[in-house]
């Protein structure tokens, strides 16, 4: 039987991106910071830490696709750093 060689895969590591390293840093900082908020301002809270953590994801998840979709979620990364 013959052997079939394993495919080369381009993939982008985006874990070697200091910009992913920076949002996954941000994200802690920003659950650190808002642990003792008060229950009247816990659901803004919550939406400002979801949103620092989107923009990690983001990047990985637009790191196993072609590059414009890529591009477009380093957009969306982007998006919501505003």
């Amino acid at each position: 039987m013959k052997k079939v060689p394993l495919k080369n895969w381009d993939y982008f590591r985006f874990e070697e991106l200091r910009v992913y390293h920076k949002a996954i840093d941000y994200a802690v900082w920003l659950r650190v910071v808002t642990t003792g908020v008060n229950e009247a301002h816990k659901t803004e809270t919550a939406k400002l830490v979801n949103a620092g953590t989107q923009i990690a994801m983001l990047i990985a998840e637009g790191s196993v696709r072609n590059r414009s979709q890529f591009v477009n979620h380093l957009k969306m990364a982007r998006g919501q750093i505003r």
